[in-house]
């Protein structure tokens, strides 16, 4: 079996793939948008350090994609084994 009917043959890995660029993109999208909003010397201050405001929405978000990661794939797990038992 080569590459091509590995990857494509299994339709959950496939989707799961995807999930995880397309929602990589709106990320992008939504810090590419932030970027835009504030100038260049908005982000750091006077002093030479990150923004508080900025840090913190990171932070938040580095939190929620880990709480999030670790949910898709308890109900990835769950949903298989269910189907096995089915």
């Amino acid at each position: 079996m080569n590459f091509k009917e590995r990857l494509f043959g299994q339709k959950d890995i496939l989707s799961i793939g995807f999930a995880n660029l397309f929602g990589s993109g709106i990320t992008a999208i939504f810090w590419f948008y932030i970027a835009s909003l504030l100038g260049p010397a908005e982000y750091y201050a006077e002093i030479g350090r990150l923004n508080t405001n900025l840090t913190i929405i990171a932070a938040g978000t580095v939190l929620m994609a880990v709480v999030l990661l670790i949910t898709s794939i308890l109900l990835y797990s769950l949903v298989s084994v269910v189907r096995e038992k089915n």
